[in-house]
């Protein structure tokens, strides 16, 4: 493998290609490499748990900013929602004298 840097001093991208296919993060495999956006940058192809498809860049799966294909937000709000859903602040006499005194009736 060349070294990363060439002679000229200049950083060699094609030197330090990753191949992460078959590595896992959070629910999603690495399937194939997906081609490169406009900086040279590799992305990759990625299935899910769930059997979704994403396609995003190395960077973002080695942070940890991509854990599923979505799925994991959805399920996250649908928790969230069914949790705050029940907590419905009771009705306050208090709030309505205010509006009352406010002229809001």
């Amino acid at each position: 493998m060349k070294p990363p840097i060439s002679e000229t001093g200049h950083w060699n991208f094609k030197a330090a290609q990753v191949d992460m296919v078959g590595e896992r993060f959070g629910r999603l495999v690495v399937l194939c490499r997906a081609g490169s956006d406009g900086s040279g940058r590799a992305r990759w192809r990625c299935r899910c748990d769930c059997g979704g498809e994403i396609v995003t860049l190395r960077q973002t799966l080695r942070e940890g900013d991509a854990k599923s294909c979505g799925c994991l937000r959805r399920e996250n709000a649908r928790a969230i929602g069914k949790r705050y859903a029940r907590r419905r602040p009771p009705e306050s006499p208090a709030l309505d004298d205010l509006g009352a005194a406010w002229g809001r009736r």
